[in-house]
C-alpha cells in the first residue's frame, strides 16, 4: 500500500508597477498581503518597471516583507533594475528586503 504526499506549495506572479499604480502604500501592503491570506506562500514581484525611487513603495516592501517572514512565506523581488538594486543597498535595505548578490 502507498503513501501520497501532496505538495501545498502556493506561489503568485504580481507586477510592481501594475500593483503600485494609483496606490497608496497601505493599499499597496493589504493587495500584497491578501496574496499570502488567500494561501500564497510565496509572491514574486516583477519589478522591471521600477525606475523612480518611491519611500512609499519601498517602506510598503519592507512592511510586506516582514509580514511574510513572519509567517513562514517569501516575497520575491525579480527584476530589480540595477539602479534600485543600488539605492535599496545604499540605503542599507537588501536584508530587509532578502536581495540576493
Amino acid at each position: 500500500m502507498g503513501t501520497g504526499v501532496q505538495a501545498t506549495y502556493s506561489e503568485h506572479h504580481m507586477s510592481l508597477n501594475s500593483a503600485f499604480s494609483g496606490m497608496g502604500g497601505r493599499e499597496f501592503v493589504r493587495t500584497v498581503i491578501a496574496e499570502l491570506e488567500l494561501g500564497a506562500e510565496r509572491v514574486v514581484l516583477d519589478c522591471a518597471e521600477w525606475r523612480v525611487l518611491d519611500f512609499s513603495l519601498l517602506s510598503a516592501l519592507v512592511r510586506c516583507t516582514e509580514t511574510f517572514r513572519s509567517r513562514g512565506a517569501l516575497l520575491e523581488l525579480a527584476n530589480l533594475p540595477t539602479e534600485m538594486r543600488a539605492n535599496i543597498r545604499e540605503l542599507r535595505l537588501q536584508n530587509r528586503l532578502r536581495l540576493q548578490d
